[in-house]
């Protein structure tokens, strides 16, 4: 599972579904949706380890995505912490506030 670090707000509900539906074995990468975005997390299975390995660096995991579009199952989840992020002092700040 991929959880950047500057995605804090995922709940664990989140992450339990995902999991959830990942040991159902649907796919060999799942990923979280809010309201039409992907997001974080993304779980991989083994199988696509190499491929992250071999990745484009300036790219990573994306290329990925992109190169396995067919084997994404899409986890649709209420919870926007999925598709946002903390990148400034200013995003911190409304966190807290």
């Amino acid at each position: 599972m991929v959880v950047p670090v500057d995605a804090p707000m995922i709940t664990a509900q989140t992450i339990a579904t995902l999991l959830s539906t990942f040991r159902a074995g649907r796919g060999l990468i799942v990923r979280a949706r809010y309201q039409g975005r992907n997001g974080h997390p993304v779980v991989f299975a083994r199988e696509v380890f190499d491929d992250l390995r071999h990745a484009d660096p300036a790219m990573g995991a994306k290329a990925v995505l992109r190169a396995r579009g067919g084997d994404i199952i899409d986890v649709d989840v209420d919870d926007a912490g999925v598709a946002g992020d903390i990148d400034t002092p200013e995003d911190y700040g409304k966190l807290v506030n």
